[in-house]
């Protein structure tokens, strides 16, 4: 993951919906910085998971990190 985008990861202005796992970005880029065009389109797109299933990320963090960071 590049690291902007693990940073805005770890501070919860994006998400990977665990259901579809459809990148989501959060309104609050928008608000806080008056940017954020080039996050914008990457909203709805899907992830790719690694191939090896060991390296994909698990459900559960997912759902926490959607549930409880991403606002």
């Amino acid at each position: 993951m590049r690291s902007d985008l693990h940073r805005l990861f770890d501070e919860g202005y994006i998400t990977v919906d665990p259901l579809d796992r459809r990148i989501q970005i959060s309104g609050r880029i928008r608000q806080e910085f008056e940017n954020g065009k080039e996050y914008y389109k990457l909203h709805g797109q899907l992830i790719r998971d690694p191939v090896k299933a060991i390296y994909r990320p698990l459900a559960e963090n997912l759902e926490y990190h959607a549930y409880t960071i991403f606002r």
